[in-house]
This record gives C-alpha cells, sequence and structure tokens, in this order.
C-alpha cells in the first residue's frame, strides 16, 4: 500500500511538473508571438496611455526620414506639450466647454470639406506636357522679354590682385583656378537684365554681344568681372524650358478652380440648399 501511494504522489508530482512547463511555454509563446507583432512598431512618445507611434509621423510627415535629429526632436517635443495640454485639459473638463464644441465642429467642418475638396481634384487637375506646350505655342506673346538679358557669371570682388586673377582665370578656363576662387568669393550665375548691370559693365556689354569676359571694372571702391554666356535681345521669345514650371503652375491653377466650381454646383444641384436671408 505504501509503496503504491508513493509511486501516486510521484505520478501527481510529475504530472504537475509537466502541466508547469506546458503552462510556461504558452506564456513564452505568447510573449515572442505578441513582442514579434509589435517588433515592427516604433513608439517616439509616450504621454500617460498615448503613445506617438513612428509610423502615424511618416503618414503626416512624409520627410520624417530625411529630417534631422534636431527637427525630429522639435516635431515630438511639440507633440508631447500639445498631449500634455489636451490631456489636462480632458481631465478639467475644458473640452465640454459650449464654445469649444462648437469651434471643433468649425474646425472639423472645414478640415474635412478642405480634404474632400483635394481628394476629389488631386488627379483631375494634373497638367499634361501637351496641355503645356499648347498654351505655350499660342500665347508667346506673353513670353517675349521686355529688354535684353543677359545669360553670365558676376563676380564682385574687394581686392585688385584677385579681380585681375579671376578674370585672368575666366579667359584661360582655367577651371581648377576658378572654382578655388569662387569658393572665397561672392558671385552670380543667372539670366541678368541689362539694366541690372553696373553702368561701366552694361555699356561695354551693349557693344559686344558675343560671349567674352569684361572687366576688371571699379565700382564705389569694389571690383565687377563679368563673364558673358549668351545675349538675349529685347523683344526675344523666352524658351519653352525657362517658363515650363510658371506655365504649369498656371494652368493648374485654372483647372483646380474649374473642378471647384463644377463640383460646388453639382452638389448644390443634388442638395437641399436653404439660406434664410430674412433671418439677418
Amino acid at each position: 500500500m505504501m509503496s503504491k501511494s508513493i509511486t501516486r504522489l510521484r505520478l501527481h508530482s510529475i504530472n504537475n511538473t509537466m502541466k508547469y512547463f506546458a503552462l510556461i511555454s504558452v506564456c513564452l509563446f505568447l510573449i515572442f508571438s505578441c513582442s514579434k507583432k509589435n517588433a515592427g512598431v516604433l513608439v517616439l512618445a509616450q504621454v500617460e496611455k498615448e503613445q506617438l507611434l513612428q509610423d502615424d509621423v511618416r503618414i503626416l510627415v512624409p520627410s520624417w526620414d530625411a529630417l534631422s535629429d534636431i527637427s525630429k526632436t522639435l516635431i515630438i517635443e511639440k507633440w508631447v506639450t500639445q498631449t500634455l495640454l489636451k490631456q489636462s485639459a480632458e481631465y478639467h473638463l475644458l473640452d465640454r466647454d459650449p464654445l469649444f464644441s462648437l469651434q471643433l465642429k468649425q474646425y472639423s467642418r472645414q478640415l474635412l470639406s478642405d480634404w474632400a475638396l483635394s481628394r476629389y481634384i488631386k488627379d483631375k487637375a494634373m497638367v499634361t506636357k501637351e496641355e503645356i506646350n499648347d498654351y505655350y505655342n499660342h500665347n508667346q506673346s506673353e513670353y517675349k522679354r521686355g529688354e535684353a538679358e543677359l545669360n553670365g557669371l558676376h563676380v564682385i570682388v574687394s581686392k585688385r590682385s584677385d579681380a585681375y586673377k579671376i578674370s585672368r582665370a575666366l579667359k584661360r578656363h582655367d577651371q581648377e583656378t576658378i572654382d578655388l576662387m569662387l569658393d572665397t568669393l561672392d558671385y552670380e550665375y543667372d539670366i541678368f537684365k541689362l539694366s541690372s548691370l553696373i553702368p561701366s559693365i552694361r555699356d561695354v556689354v551693349k557693344q559686344n554681344h558675343s560671349p567674352s569676359v569684361f572687366g576688371p571694372y571699379i565700382d564705389s571702391g569694389i571690383y565687377h568681372v563679368f563673364e558673358l554666356k549668351a545675349w538675349y535681345p529685347e523683344n526675344s521669345v523666352i524658351p519653352l524650358e525657362s517658363v515650363w514650371d510658371e506655365i504649369a503652375a498656371r494652368l493648374a491653377i485654372n483647372k483646380e478652380k474649374a473642378l471647384r466650381e463644377n463640383l460646388l454646383d453639382s452638389l448644390r444641384n443634388e442638395s437641399k440648399v436653404i439660406v434664410m436671408s430674412s433671418a439677418y
């Protein structure tokens, strides 16, 4: 009898031990599964139970990954500050204030209407290359130069020796010297209107439209060197590539305006709208 009792106790102990290990295994499995499930979720900040997730920030700030650490810190700190104030306001029931409720409803209406409008016209407002080309070809009179323009490099130098040195380098096409000097000098590489140049350069460029290097010329104690790349006479047509973005933006604005007006007219016709003018 004694041996049977001992055997039963041993079996009971073994069963309890197996159940214990089985329970531990299940718990470890659940913990491992949860950790894998949340492994890709990165919490950037937390205030009480509210969390700021990196995935959400990436949606709201598409350039998040390219931002500097300082910019990211500022965004996170702003969220923390706003969340602290929000939670405090909720604790003191400020969110139940009638004025706040009214402003929240108005803000929600504005935000949703703007969001809906952007979604409705987003793809339809795209401007094609053909539309840009067509607009440019039919409106070239808008893109004629009102005065002569120059494509060139304007170098501004305080020391006479540097002015002559950069002038010689430009004339000899000594790119290594040019690059070294421009790192330490003030310069502009742009399309210049003839009237924007200093008188001494303007006068000589009027006589010589060929690509060349002019100067140095001194004006108010400062030396100027100008390299003329190209000359565009008055009333010449500005090339399409120079006004492409301007035309695209203009056409997109016009398209969006027309789409918005058509959408609102359609919604008004399909809805019951009553304005009580006698009430004010």
